[in-house]
């Protein structure tokens, strides 16, 4: 009987079959992880998103070593010693992925939060939430605990009728910085410029958690029909988080896009879910829809699920956004500028005046680097012909005036920004 020695060009060379059985088994911690549950910030997110990546990457690559193996037989050696360096590093990765989870659990996905509105918020279908009208609730930080009572309006306010007008009115639009967060109601910039002014007749209307667009509507409909005499923006502003979402904290909102210098609204009404699981599904379809410039496959893999499954992933993303914002220096988003041109323009055609009070949180006084880009991006924003208020001076006058734990002023702060006010209050008559 005569036997054939195969060739080493024919059949699967051996660095070929080791990658198949290494994507084999990452296949199959993908499975696991889809197994293991699909709640965002969890191990099972990590395995499924780490797996598919790695049977994708290391199938591919054996079908190249196999087309160059049957051309270059020396080739396979190479290969099966680069296994060894690449073996290592995964089991490293993984090595790293598990004790740091062990030290520190990865935090949620912003995606999964509860979702819940809590008894101070309503649904609402333009906004996606607002105040509920006459609700109370009782708020704990590291430095002190606060109550929360909204007016009949749902506002954290004093109770004003709209229709009985005294003196210059006054309508602060903003977010919880606006609403006073971390502080009781008399404590708030607001209530104090009130006392601070008294002929002077002010309106609270901000929202915990509201970004630019959120505000932008409701001007238009709960601001406007109270014919204000000035209109105030006051928020807390981050530098690269000022985009427009289609979702925060878990919960569904409106969300715009700049085409052509013209402000597309997306998402309106706002689709009421209740169950987390539909509402993550609605969330993440937002999301997907979203154009926030060119965006890859691979570019929506790594950031949008692989940065947020694993920790490894996470704090890479991290850096790597810290890296973009430094190359992007000093800037308000053209979106933000978008959104807040057409606000001062629509409050102006209807004779108001119009001011943008931005204030930064407690980690941008410590970092140098970062407090100058904030201010110099305020600077920029009112060349663009947008009225600014530069509330990072104040904040900082005889040292930081907020809580050590929270980003939020403290009541000093809260006078500090009130004192702000009104001295712009004052100047613009």
């Amino acid at each position: 009987m005569h036997t054939t020695t195969p060739s080493p060009s024919s059949g699967v060379p051996r660095g070929s079959r080791r990658l198949l059985i290494l994507a084999g088994l990452c296949g199959l911690a993908a499975v696991v992880g889809l197994a293991i549950g699909t709640q965002a910030g969890g191990l099972g997110p990590a395995l499924r998103w780490l797996g598919a990546l790695g049977t994708l990457a290391l199938s591919l690559l054996a079908a190249l070593v196999h087309a160059v193996a049957r051309r270059r037989p020396g080739f396979d050696r190479i290969v099966v010693a680069g296994l060894g360096s690449l073996g290592a590093f995964l089991a490293g990765v993984v090595a790293l992925e598990v004790a740091w989870r062990t030290y520190k659990p990865l935090p949620p996905h912003p995606l999964a939060g509860d979702g819940s509105l809590g008894g101070l918020h309503r649904f609402d279908p333009m906004l996606g939430w607002s105040g509920r009208p006459g609700a109370r609730a009782e708020y704990r930080i590291a430095e002190g605990g606060f109550v929360y009572q909204n007016n009949a309006r749902g506002y954290r306010d004093v109770e004003q009728d709209p229709d009985l007008r005294r003196g210059r009115r006054v309508v602060v639009l903003g977010d919880s910085l606006a609403e006073g967060y971390g502080v009781d109601l008399e404590q708030g910039a607001c209530h104090v410029l009130r006392t601070q002014m008294p002929d002077h007749q002010v309106f609270q209307q901000g929202c915990q958690s509201y970004s630019l667009d959120q505000m932008l509507l409701a001007w238009r409909r709960d601001v406007r029909p109270l014919r204000p005499d000035v209109v105030v923006c006051l928020v807390l502003l981050r530098l690269g988080f000022d985009q427009s979402h289609p979702v925060t904290y878990g919960l569904p909102k409106p969300w715009m896009q700049s085409i052509g210098g013209r402000l597309v609204v997306h998402g309106v009404p706002v689709p009421s879910v209740e169950a987390p699981g539909e509402r993550l599904r609605v969330a993440r379809e937002a999301l997907a829809a979203q154009v926030v410039g060119p965006r890859s496959a691979l570019h929506s893999l790594f950031f949008d699920h692989l940065g947020r499954a694993t920790i490894v992933g996470e704090r890479f993303t991290e850096a790597w956004v810290a890296w973009r914002q430094r190359r992007a220096g000093a800037a308000v988003s053209d979106l933000s500028v978008t959104i807040l041109g057409t606000l001062q323009a629509e409050v102006e055609r209807e004779g108001a005046r119009f001011v943008f009070a931005a204030a930064p949180e407690r980690r941008t006084y410590q970092q140098p680097e970062a407090l100058v880009r904030f201010q110099a991006a305020l600077a920029a924003l009112q060349a663009k012909g947008v009225p600014v208020l530069d509330l990072s001076v104040v904040l900082a006058e005889r040292g930081f005036a907020g809580y050590a734990r929270d980003h939020h002023p403290d009541p000093e702060g809260h006078r500090r920004i009130a004192g702000a006010l009104a001295g712009w209050l004052q100047r613009n008559r």
